[in-house]
């Protein structure tokens, strides 16, 4: 698989320590949670009239930029950020101070009935399809056409996509992580790459139900393409899928919490 600089070990010799990859997962040095809310303290200090479309946008992209990431440099794949849950507890308290105006100091608020109105769970589906044609940079490209508030958060957002991108090409072996940040994937590893990562993005923002889609559909025709040319073996894919669909089972290793 030539976008990988090296073969990581047989995926049947790791797979206990891939089971348990979440709790020992080494991050490189980056901001700590204290200075993350710092600088976020002082953003929404500058700026107390922006809205919070953006000032959510604004901390997601300081938290690719700045937070400490996990090399993973013995995985085919990247995708770990030491998050601290900031974007999740923001969403929780925003809900909360929505429940309050709405509901004032009447019971609903104390007990907590007001999830039934603003409950900000839910499963989704991401739109796979725009991700892999348009890739990180034409979905941010696009957003630039836009001159709406929602369109200047979906730049912001993926401008911190494309940092982080970069951040993690520079700290792992493995090409082409750098050219996803401008580019669409082109091989069957880097569209399991940008899936992998675009499902820890969402996951920043407490959402941990999700769909993958039509997984053949989506996945077909990398797969297909690098059989033809030559670049892939199906032993090479069955390994990447393992490595792949590890990454979910062990993110909560069937135990979930409500959060």
């Amino acid at each position: 698989m030539p976008t990988h600089r090296f073969v990581p070990a047989p995926f049947d010799t790791v797979r206990q320590r891939l089971e348990k990859q979440y709790e020992i997962a080494d991050y490189t040095d980056g901001w700590s949670r204290e200075q993350l809310l710092d600088a976020f303290k002082e953003h929404c200090i500058e700026f107390p009239e922006e809205a919070k479309l953006m000032t959510k946008a604004w901390f997601f992209n300081l938290i690719c930029s700045k937070a400490p990431i996990a090399p993973e440099v013995d995985d085919y794949f990247v995708g770990k950020v030491a998050h601290y849950d900031l974007l999740l507890e923001l969403r929780n308290r925003w809900r909360l101070e929505a429940a309050r105006d709405e509901f004032g100091d009447r019971l609903g608020v104390i007990d907590g009935s007001y999830r039934a109105m603003l409950d900000c769970c839910s499963h989704i589906c991401p739109d796979w399809q725009s991700i892999f044609s348009l890739g990180i940079d034409g979905i941010y490209q696009r957003s630039l056409s836009g001159k709406s508030v929602y369109h200047q958060a979906v730049a912001t957002v993926f401008d911190g996509v494309k940092t982080l991108l970069k951040r993690f090409d520079a700290v792992h072996p493995t090409a082409g992580l750098a050219e996803l940040a401008s580019r669409k994937a082109q091989s069957f590893q880097e569209a399991l790459q940008l899936s992998y990562l675009f499902n820890e993005l969402i996951e920043f923002d407490g959402i941990q139900v999700r769909s993958m889609g039509r997984f053949d559909k989506l996945f077909s025709p990398y797969y297909e393409r690098d059989i033809a040319n030559g670049t892939l073996t199906r032993s090479q894919a069955a390994e990447l899928l393992k490595y792949y669909w590890i990454k979910f089972f062990a993110k909560t290793r069937g135990l979930v919490t409500a959060s």
